[in-house]
């Protein structure tokens, strides 16, 4: 009772003192916190509240002037909605500016972004509305963060945000360091009247020295125009010494839905669940719910990196995409090695369950891969895929494919399949060759200990038929080897070794 009575006390107070003193003066009188520790006096009259005792109306032109007073200053935002013609750019170190239900909504041409972080640190960004409003006049991204002349921004906490609505990227980062961005929620990102691709929800696109020590994590982002999350390599010109850096950046349980924004009018903006162009990085606990437009779940074009625990989904079988993709891109070689994609749970992918690209040193192990065409599909295009250790995972109506697309630079030797359960659901699951084995494109490949049956293809998939001299099967279940030597002929058996 005795607190019921205090507060009104104090609204008595403030009330009296309204009319007779200015709005400054009444900031100094901010005396109460609510349950989170967000000062509540500067919500309940309207006003931006600052740590330093000023007060300000809500508007774009006195939020700048608010995060501009200098360091270790916090700044509230009252519960309203105001229009945003130019970016709020934050220039000071150890600011937070916190929302009371704000809503801050780009209504002109802004220069990056809603608000923007620039050559400082230890700023906190939380509780906000971001609302690109789908600006047809210049960007309307919510929240963008790059340094000046190498100084880049660290310990940076963005949290519990809504970003939406925007023509460019939700949270783009040029450079950050050790810092947090969590429980933020990004939805509408991108825009769908231009066929201009590369909106990301979440994109780190260090293009200097990398962003690095940075954790992405329980965000829940849905209908983005291109990637879900995206961690770019340093520099302009793609290496393999700065693909390979250790960036050490972590993605940790975001949920990811349909990062396809618009309808089927707008085939060319394809876009990756999460994609990882930097070394490093580990992406765990993860859900990707994919649709018949996403080049891929989860696509790696880098090294050292842990893939494990996410869940991917495709809420149909069609279209041609994989839900995890380990690549060598076009732009260079043996970009990518010694990733491990472990204990994973993929269903319905229209295309593979996992892709391996020329890629080498990879472990695949534990996972479970539910209706896919393929289960795995591997091809040697770019660069050889040698070394992989496929094994121990559970790979339930689809296929293995391996799969070499020119025969006379990249190869598929090496790798080993052990282990594996490779049941039947719908049809004969097999795991195949399709290329010429004389040309010594596959050797030394390990076949051993794995449920179901093994089918070498040269150079069609029909495994029933023997019309094509040189066309091998393996029984798995009686151990025994079977050739094609004439055409139209009658399978003979053979030797394994």
């Amino acid at each position: 009772m005795s607190i019921n009575i205090k507060v009104k006390m104090l609204w008595t107070i403030a009330i009296t003192l309204s009319l007779v003193v200015p709005v400054s003066v009444i900031g100094v009188i901010r005396l109460g916190t609510d349950d989170t520790g967000q000062g509540w006096f500067g919500d309940d009259v309207g006003l931006i509240v600052c740590s330093n005792g000023k007060s300000y109306e809500a508007t774009n032109a006195n939020l700048q002037i608010a995060v501009d007073l200098g360091e270790n200053i916090t700044v509230t935002v009252p519960k309203t909605e105001i229009d945003i013609t130019n970016d709020i750019a934050i220039t000071k170190s150890n600011v937070t500016l916190i929302s009371n239900g704000a809503i801050l909504k780009a209504s002109g041409a802004l220069t990056y972004s809603i608000i923007s972080i620039r050559s400082c640190s230890d700023v906190t960004i939380k509780g906000f509305v971001l609302d690109g409003n789908k600006y047809a006049g210049g960007d309307s991204g919510g929240i963008t963060i790059f340094g000046i002349g190498g100084s880049d921004p660290e310990r940076l906490l963005i949290t519990r945000n809504t970003i939406m609505n925007t023509n460019t990227s939700g949270i783009f980062c040029y450079e950050m360091n050790n810092s947090e961005i969590s429980f933020n929620k990004l939805y509408g990102i991108g825009n769908v009247s231009n066929t201009v691709s590369g909106s990301s929800g979440i994109q780190l696109n260090d293009e200097n020295t990398g962003c690095f020590n940075n954790t992405i994590m329980f965000n829940d982002l849905r209908h983005i125009q291109n990637h879900g999350i995206k961690i770019y390599a340093p520099g302009l010109v793609k290496t393999y010494e700065n693909c390979s850096m250790n960036l050490n950046n972590k993605v940790l349980y975001n949920y990811v839905e349909d990062t396809k924004l618009g309808e089927p009018a707008y085939p060319a903006l394809n876009g990756v669940g999460i994609e990882l162009m930097a070394s490093y990085c580990t992406v765990i606990g993860n859900t990707v719910i994919m649709n018949a437009y996403m080049d891929g779940g989860i696509m790696i074009d880098s090294s050292h990196n842990i893939i494990s625990q996410n869940t991917i989904i495709k809420e149909s079988t069609s279209g041609s995409d994989s839900a995890i993709v380990v690549v060598s891109p076009s732009w260079g070689r043996n970009l990518t090695d010694n990733n491990t994609i472990s204990d994973n749970t993929i269903r319905n992918c229209g295309s593979a369950g996992i892709t391996l690209s020329g890629t080498r040193d990879n472990r695949i192990t534990g996972n479970k891969i539910y209706g896919s065409y393929y289960s795995m599909y591997i091809v040697a295009q770019y660069n050889d895929t040698v070394h992989n250790i496929i094994s121990g995972n559970s790979f339930s109506g689809g296929r293995i494919t391996v799969y070499q697309v020119d025969a006379s630079l990249y190869g598929i030797n090496n790798n080993s399949f052990t282990g594996n359960d490779v049941s039947l659901l719908t049809y004969s699951t097999k795991i195949e060759y399709l290329g010429d084995t004389k040309s010594g494109f596959l050797f030394n490949n390990t076949f051993r200990d794995n449920n179901g049956y093994l089918a070498f293809m040269i150079p069609t998939t029909n495994v029933s038929t023997c019309n094509v001299p040189g066309r091998m099967w393996y029984d798995v279940s009686t151990h025994k080897l079977y050739i094609c030597e004439t055409i139209a002929g009658e399978w003979t058996e053979s030797t394994f070794t």
